[in-house]
């Protein structure tokens, strides 16, 4: 009994350092409002890993087909702070905002980039693309996946920021919220057309997930399945050896 209490707790052990970690995480957030993926952008979202390595595998954004939406009357105007000046600024949206009609074969490309004094800067890695027509067209939007082919690797205590640009007048938008409570929302940024403001619910965050960001055990760690896998039939082995000896007869 010893062996399997063992191996249960290794087994536990395995799944705690193979847990998915959220970086940063407001998906289940309200909308409060959306940027303009190509009147607004190119548009940011900044996060930062803490004391642990990590290597990200994934972001999930949550997006809206703009064309779906009603543009008939004015964007709401907001007063965003901008957090190095400290200056005040009304953001100026158009009357009527003029897109392009379905099918004008616009596309997003999401990408992970570095910082630099609180803004983004070069581009590390290309992250996922998408045309319009894959666009979530539901009112309330959709959460986007972007699986990344290879893992990244994160530095500690590193800003790190994510961009999407548009492509041909994409219709795309980036949906925003007026709540900060999500895992590693506050302290962080987000960029636009109004330059770089502080996470706030005055400013708004956008809304995505940057998930699947396991903590870096090795340069190559094993799949955790395999892993459990392997270690589940090694208990077994010790276990039945086990039994096997002590019930062999004496001699």
């Amino acid at each position: 009994m010893r062996i399997v209490r063992g191996c249960l707790i290794l087994c536990a052990l395995v799944l705690t350092l193979s847990a998915t970690t959220s970086l940063y995480d407001n998906l289940s957030a309200t909308v409060s409002d959306f940027y303009s993926a190509t009147e607004d952008g190119p548009l940011y979202a900044s996060f930062s890993t803490g004391g642990t390595t990590f290597s990200l595998t994934d972001v999930q954004i949550l997006l809206v087909n703009g064309t779906d939406l009603d543009f008939a009357e004015p964007r709401t105007s907001k007063v965003r702070s901008h957090h190095k000046s400290g200056a005040s600024r009304r953001a100026t949206r158009p009357s009527l905002r003029v897109r392009p009609e379905d099918g004008s074969g616009g596309s997003i490309t999401v990408a992970l980039y570095s910082d630099n004094d609180t803004s983004p800067s070069g581009q590390l890695t290309v992250i996922g693309t998408l045309p319009d027509s894959s666009l979530p067209t539901s009112s309330s939007g959709g959460a986007v996946d972007f699986p990344l082919a290879t893992a990244y690797p994160l530095a500690a205590n590193t800003r790190y920021w994510i961009g999407l640009t548009s492509s041909n007048d994409s219709v795309a938008d980036w949906l925003e919220t007026n709540v900060t409570t999500g895992t590693g929302v506050a302290g962080e940024f987000l960029f636009a057309d109004d330059g770089v403001m502080p996470n706030n619910p005055e400013t708004e965050p956008f809304i995505m997930q940057v998930d699947n960001g396991s903590p870096s055990i090795s340069p190559t760690p094993a799949p955790p399945t395999l892993v459990l896998g392997l270690l589940g039939i090694a208990c077994l082995g010790l276990y039945f050896a086990r039994r096997r000896f002590a019930t062999r007869p004496a001699a």
